[in-house]
């Protein structure tokens, strides 16, 4: 496809994509009827997988590229969000404030865990 950019995939994504969250990491997805679109926008942005999706009766056959892995996903959307709309802008942000959020909690549960499970330092006289 000729005039692949980021802004072109920006707004490609902008009406028929959308970013989210799936178990608290951040996600990308894009699924339409039309193959070679799809299909450009995985090989321009070189990161996720690239699919066809279960064809139902009576319905075209959709073709899905999804972005699943945490730091692909976050570097895309940084990527991307200078050419977003205001409502994917606060989805965007949205869904990278709740990810810091569920880091940080862990990060937090994870220290105080090691720190519970310390051995107790004995000083014999």
């Amino acid at each position: 496809m000729i005039g692949m950019n980021d802004a072109w995939l920006a707004g490609l994504l902008e009406g028929e994509g959308n970013f989210h969250l799936n178990h608290g990491y951040p996600g990308v997805r894009l699924k339409m009827v039309d193959y070679d679109v799809v299909r450009a926008a995985y090989e321009y942005a070189n990161v996720g997988h690239f699919h066809k999706t279960k064809k139902y009766k009576d319905r075209q056959q959709c073709w899905e590229w999804t972005v699943t892995k945490t730091q692909d996903a976050l570097d895309l959307m940084n990527r991307l969000l200078p050419y977003m709309g205001q409502r994917r802008t606060e989805k965007i942000h949205h869904v990278m404030d709740a990810y810091e959020r569920k880091k940080n909690a862990t990060l937090q549960r994870h220290q105080q865990t090691h720190k519970e499970n310390q051995d107790p330092v004995h000083v014999y006289c």
